[in-house]
């Protein structure tokens, strides 16, 4: 992360993470782990975040989601947190 600057939010977190080569390591029901760069997390987020736009979602509205792939559902969460939506997983 950025030394001297603090993170206010969940989102500065990520932005400061994508900038270096860190990630989180996903591990699906088959125990097959999948290493992600947040840069990778960061950017595929923010792409699907261009689609809920177009597609009608604005900031504070819930999302609600049900989904299994675990990559999908962090895209997904952070495209929400991103746009100032709330993330409503069932």
């Amino acid at each position: 992360m950025n030394a001297g600057k603090a993170c206010d939010t969940l989102v500065d977190v990520l932005n400061a993470s994508a900038r270096g080569d860190r990630g989180i390591v996903l591990i699906d029901g088959s125990n097959e782990d999948r290493f992600v760069p947040y840069a990778e997390l960061r950017s595929t987020a923010l792409a699907l975040l261009g689609r809920l736009r177009r597609a009608g979602a604005e900031r504070g509205m819930e999302i609600v989601f049900q989904i299994e792939d675990n990559f999908a559902f962090l895209v997904l969460f952070w495209a929400c947190q991103m746009g100032g939506m709330v993330p409503v997983p069932v």
